[in-house]
């Protein structure tokens, strides 16, 4: 790497652009896949930029150029422009080449992982069925783009909590990736990055198997990737979740403090997993009473995401959902209801009436109400949310039953 910036940055690779572009691609790349990515955009676009000057916009490889560029976008948090270029890529790549070229999936990965991450599921799910249909028979099992797509179809399986389907299924994508990449491969420690987020997501049952996946990656990219690169800093926020989980608060606490100084570094303020890690810590501070504090973290928080991802974001509603929470426990009902009302209203809209975090609203506007004193209203909602869970999640998840004590209790007080 330094070798090929000494040799970019030097007269004699000004001479000819076509000779050096391969180099200067690859260079972008390596930047890229070092966590570097402001750095890269620089390099990335100005060769996108010089080969679609010389080539032309339908030229394949100006086509190759703009998917380096929109999966760095991605990385970069920049989802807005990310995705603005992969549909400019998709209409090149399908009119020239079709759906089934290499780069028409690259871009198809990177756009539907965008949607996923901005709970646009609908939209995320026609293009995952697209990929799915492709990748293994135009591009083989083992091939990493058919990889990633049924990675992918894992997020949409825990999304849907479907849990056992998406455990498979990820079990296989990393036996294959180390089979294919090996043990220690970046792609390989991501997709086991992604099965910790499988077992958290199903709670206290699973949560040990979280633990020691968790630091097993963490101790593998530590040494492979180093402290300040943004896939050892995801999974060092994740396993803070997990301590968090086990109710290990300070250990939980000094993890996310490292992680959101890193992040500040390296990635910004505004990049999207910074602010992911804004709201844990609030969270964290939230569980040892540190309120005061955690308020003033979590309204940052929240500013930042109303002009990064938008009002209607999933991770902004979860944002303003804790900072209700943290209104409630400081006993501002009034100011914690005005919340509530607007997390349930914006979630009902946006997942739909049936989904866990419409759930968690009826259940926190639920109790606000009987803390108001407002008994009838309060046992009307949680009542639905019990039914809702039930449905959903089956009456002997630990979501649903615990419900029935408080509920048992609030229809007592009536």
């Amino acid at each position: 790497m330094p070798h090929a910036r000494f040799f970019l940055n030097s007269s004699a690779a000004t001479e000819s652009f076509e000779a050096m572009r391969p180099l200067q691609t690859r260079f972008g790349n390596c930047l890229r896949e070092d966590g570097k990515y402001n750095e890269a955009e620089i390099v990335l676009t100005q060769v996108m930029k010089n080969t679609a000057s010389i080539l032309g916009a339908d030229h394949p490889e100006t086509l190759a150029c703009m998917a380096d560029v929109v999966m760095n976008y991605h990385y970069q948090g920049k989802l807005r422009d990310a995705e603005e270029l992969a549909m400019d890529c998709l209409e090149i790549g399908k009119r020239i080449w079709g759906s089934k070229h290499t780069y028409v999936q690259r871009v198809l990965i990177d756009l539907t992982s965008i949607y996923q991450k901005e709970g646009r599921y609908e939209e995320a799910d026609r293009l995952l069925d697209e990929l799915l249909k492709s990748c293994k028979r135009m591009l083989g099992d083992q091939h990493i783009a058919t990889l990633w797509s049924l990675d992918l179809l894992c997020t949409r399986y825990v999304h849907q909590q479907r849990w056992k389907e998406a455990e498979d299924l990820g079990l296989h994508v990393i036996r294959t990736s180390r089979r294919v990449l090996g043990n220690e491969h970046p792609e390989t420690l991501t997709f086991m990055h992604n099965l910790v987020w499988t077992y958290f997501m199903q709670g206290a049952g699973r949560i040990k198997e979280a633990e020691e996946l968790g630091v097993q990656i963490v101790e593998v990219e530590r040494r492979v990737m180093g402290k300040d690169h943004p896939s050892y800093l995801e999974s060092m926020g994740l396993l803070a979740l997990v301590y968090e989980h086990q109710r290990r608060f300070h250990e939980a606490e000094a993890l996310e403090i490292c992680v959101l100084e890193a992040r500040n570094k390296v990635l910004g303020v505004k990049h999207p997993d910074t602010l992911v890690t804004m709201h844990n810590l609030a969270s964290i501070w939230r569980a040892l009473g540190r309120n005061d504090e955690a308020i003033l973290l979590i309204e940052e928080c929240i500013k930042l995401q109303k002009g990064v991802l938008g009002e209607e974001h999933p991770n902004t509603l979860m944002s303003v959902a804790l900072l209700a929470l943290l209104y409630y426990s400081q006993g501002l009902m009034h100011e914690a209801e005005v919340l509530q009302l607007d997390v349930l209203e914006l979630s009902k809209r946006k997942h739909g009436a049936e989904h866990p975090s419409m759930m968690m609203a009826m259940e926190n506007l639920a109790c606000t109400w009987k803390k108001m004193g407002r008994n009838h209203e309060a046992v009307a909602l949680m009542e639905e949310c019990l039914e809702l869970r039930s449905k959903i999640l089956g009456h002997d998840h630990p979501d649903t039953q615990r419900l029935h004590r408080p509920l048992r209790k609030w229809r007592q007080e009536e």
